[in-house]
């Protein structure tokens, strides 16, 4: 056989073995890396609130597109919320919001998976969650119960909810997803936050 064949015939080989063998390390493993969350160094009781008045939040697609470009979008107020639901009505009534997000730690003695609970009132608000910087869903509505693993120590939670003038407020609750007890409330007053200290500006 010409040496140029053999070549390629031993190059293609390679190639489909080394496909091969990357498809079965991958197969049933997310490719994505994982995201690190940092401990809070100085945590402190509370979740921290963030208000803002972005763009048009309702329906899908518009959801979507503001839930992706949050990160950098104005806000109104941020505070630490202490409060015993996630609630649009510790703001003043003339503050325009359409969008609250609340970030906090929880801090677990066992590891394990942990299933969550979401009760707000009837209507096509949006919401959205995360643990530990992964998505367990991106747009909620109504009543909902997802399951996320939860290590030892401090596991960050953050919460995006829609505001409107039926949908202000919602209530969260958890268990570890095999218990026979009932569920107990997430408040923003039971997460902690990172009290850092805040730069001169």
């Amino acid at each position: 056989m010409n040496p140029r064949k053999l070549m390629a015939v031993a190059l293609c080989a390679t190639a489909c073995v080394t496909i091969s063998a990357f498809a079965e390390e991958d197969f049933g493993i997310e490719s994505a890396s994982p995201v690190v969350i940092a401990d809070p160094v100085d945590p402190q009781p509370g979740a921290v609130c963030t208000a803002y008045n972005y763009g048009n939040t309702h329906g899908e697609q518009n959801w979507n597109q503001t839930i992706s470009k949050l990160a950098s979008a104005p806000s109104i107020k941020s505070y630490v919320d202490k409060g015993s639901d996630y609630n649009r009505d510790v703001l003043p009534r003339d503050m325009k919001t359409n969008l609250m997000k609340w970030e906090g730690f929880i801090k677990c003695k066992r590891a394990g998976v942990y299933s969550f609970s979401f009760i707000g009132p009837r209507g096509g608000a949006w919401y959205t969650f995360q643990i530990n910087g992964v998505d367990k869903f991106t747009k909620g509505e109504g009543q909902k119960t997802v399951a996320a693993n939860l290590k030892v120590g401090w596991n960050k939670i953050v919460m995006i909810m829609e505001c409107t003038e039926i949908y202000h407020k919602m209530q969260l609750h958890y268990k570890p997803n095999e218990s026979m007890s009932e569920p107990r409330p997430l408040t923003p007053a039971m997460l902690f936050h990172d009290q850092k200290p805040e730069e001169d500006w």
